[in-house]
């Protein structure tokens, strides 16, 4: 009785069969147009390097309504705290429905509520 060994792709099902058949015509593609090479590993990491270094999704300057209904020290810190942030142009107001008005003129992005019982 003699066995014979098979080579590792052809015990796979029939699927991966046809996907170990895929990659190695794909990598038989890429060895003969080095075009594709480039299309497949220069460009990628050219992106990675340009959204890398190129792209800030830093966000500052925001423009946010603070409604301080709690006259309270810490309510003021916290206020205060928001007006000194870079992140924040902050309009600070006395009354919610200023901050509805001016959320609805999209003249803020968001609006905190500092509640009386703060």
């Amino acid at each position: 009785m003699t066995l014979a060994v098979q080579s590792p792709h052809r015990q796979l099902p029939a699927k991966g069969r046809r996907v170990w058949a895929l990659v190695r015509k794909e990598a038989h593609q890429m060895v003969r147009d080095p075009s594709s090479i480039a299309i497949g590993v220069v460009l990628p990491v050219l992106l990675i390097l340009l959204f890398g270094y190129g792209l800030s999704l830093d966000v500052r300057h925001v423009p946010v309504a603070v409604v301080l209904e709690d006259p309270s020290p810490a309510a003021r810190e916290l206020a205060a705290r928001f007006q000194l942030s870079p992140y924040f142009d902050v309009q600070l107001l006395t009354a919610m429905p200023l901050a509805q008005e001016l959320m609805l003129a999209r003249k803020v992005d968001g609006v905190v509520r500092i509640r009386p019982d703060f």
